[in-house]
């Protein structure tokens, strides 16, 4: 088995008592048991998910930088060309643009190489890859 065993790191045991303290006990520690299952169950999706395909992930993330690169420079081109500002006036704008941009193909590198990684572990693996069947 390849996943991670997941372990919450908060165990209480459930106990009901007549005593009205203990039951907030009971029901805080129920709350806590149902948060680290859920955030157990959030983790295996997101590796079943994202493992065999991290571009889908790590590509998302890049577009999105370098989408929000590309209209940060849009805005410090509109204030140069159309209103007549000098680019010294906007230096942190410009260089918060060019940054995101940097750091958008940074991401998409990253998912471009992690699926190439995926594609040949799953080449090296011992997986049925076509099932033949015999005719008598």
């Amino acid at each position: 088995n390849g996943l991670p065993q997941m372990v919450c790191p908060i165990e209480l045991e459930l106990y009901i008592f007549a005593n009205p303290k203990s039951l907030i006990l009971t029901i805080s520690s129920l709350v806590i048991k149902i948060f680290c299952g859920f955030k157990s169950l959030c983790t295996i999706l997101f590796l079943n998910k994202y493992t065999q395909h991290p571009l889908h992930f790590f590509g998302m993330i890049g577009l999105t930088t370098f989408t929000a690169g590309i209209l940060t420079e849009l805005v410090v081109f509109y204030y140069k060309f159309w209103l007549g500002e000098p680019f010294a006036k906007h230096v942190a704008l410009l260089l918060l643009g060019l940054i995101l941009l940097f750091i958008g193909i940074q991401f998409f590198s990253i998912g471009l190489l992690g699926e190439m990684m995926a594609r040949y572990s799953q080449d090296k693996e011992d997986r049925v890859k076509e099932i033949i069947s015999f005719s008598n």
